[in-house]
């Protein structure tokens, strides 16, 4: 009788005790080792590696709402960009100049920092909401 490998499905000799192709334990249920298939797919589960093998999902890619605020800290929509929101990323980065412009009328002194603050506020709120539309998937 010969042997499946259980993560790739893999044929393997009758005596192998490891898969030829993806070296996972190969086990054998006839011999009291039931309750050891049962550890083997906790430990697979627990395994972040080994869950993207099982059920095809890939990765989810969460965005740090710190980094994105720290971004938009040093440079006017950094943050929005890091987060994936290239088009606003941009948008801020064309207001803040106009707006760092203004100071020489005067204007600029009120609108610059306001802006500034405002893109880091945007940053932080919309790498949140980013995280919770990928958790909820």
């Amino acid at each position: 009788m010969k042997k499946f490998c259980p993560l790739c499905g893999t044929e393997n000799k009758e005596d192998a005790k490891f898969c030829k192709e993806c070296n996972e334990p190969l086990f054998n249920p006839n011999a009291n080792e039931i309750n050891k298939e049962e550890d083997r797919k906790n430990q697979i589960q627990d395994k972040p590696e080994r869950k993207v093998a099982m059920n095809n999902q890939p990765p989810k890619f969460y965005k740090n709402p710190s980094i994105s605020t720290i971004l938009s800290f040093f440079f006017m929509g950094l943050g929005q960009i890091y987060n994936g929101q290239i088009g606003k990323g941009i948008l801020f980065i064309i207001l803040y100049g106009i707006s760092a412009a203004l100071i020489f009328v005067g204007v600029g002194f009120i609108t610059t920092p306001l802006l500034w603050i405002w893109g880091m506020v945007d940053a932080n709120n919309s790498a949140k909401r980013i995280n919770e539309k990928l958790a909820n998937e």
